[in-house]
């Protein structure tokens, strides 16, 4: 999992930044025991994006086959 974080500094300019994911920064300077649940966290995280990418597919797909199934009854009623 990949993030991507933009900073207001106080002059308005946005410094990019790339994360490796949650906590990143802390991981490294945390105790054992933070470190420990924020990894835990980030798995969480990365397990929910993947649910979410594959729902959102499955979605698309169903709303796909309405689509099909919706344009399939029009021609059959246009030859009755």
């Amino acid at each position: 999992m990949i993030s991507f974080f933009f900073f207001q500094a106080e002059d308005g300019i946005r410094d990019f930044c790339l994360s490796r994911g949650l906590g990143d920064v802390y991981k490294r300077q945390a105790p054992e025991y933070i470190s420990r649940d924020l990894r835990e966290c980030a798995g969480i995280v990365g397990q929910l994006d993947a649910k979410m990418l594959s729902l959102n597919e499955a979605i698309q797909e169903a709303k796909e086959k309405q689509e099909h199934e919706r344009e399939e009854k029009i021609r059959e009623d246009e030859h009755h």
